[in-house]
């Protein structure tokens, strides 16, 4: 079974000219270990071409993230509920 970095450098070695993925980072219950083997998926995904993005897990209103957030060790504002998005 080929693995995702095989999969990838396939599609670009026959041409797809824009491959993209997107990581979101600091997910609960991420580990130390965890995100160092993503940033490493990461690295080597940019190195054979393809485009890595990123985001942060973001603990929106209403989420479990959200309604979790002390037992996930969380920290929400007095402004997160100010995150929507419709405005930057």
């Amino acid at each position: 079974m080929l693995n995702i970095v095989e999969r990838l450098k396939h599609l670009l070695d026959i041409g797809m000219q824009s491959v993209f993925c997107t990581f979101v980072l600091r997910l609960p219950g991420e580990t130390e270990k965890i995100l160092k083997e993503t940033l490493d998926l990461m690295t080597e995904l940019n190195n054979i071409g393809v485009n890595v993005y990123t985001s942060l897990a973001t603990p929106f209103p209403g989420t479990y993230s959200c309604n979790h957030a002390e037992e996930l060790n969380i920290l929400i504002t007095e402004t997160s509920h100010m995150i929507n998005f419709y405005e930057p």
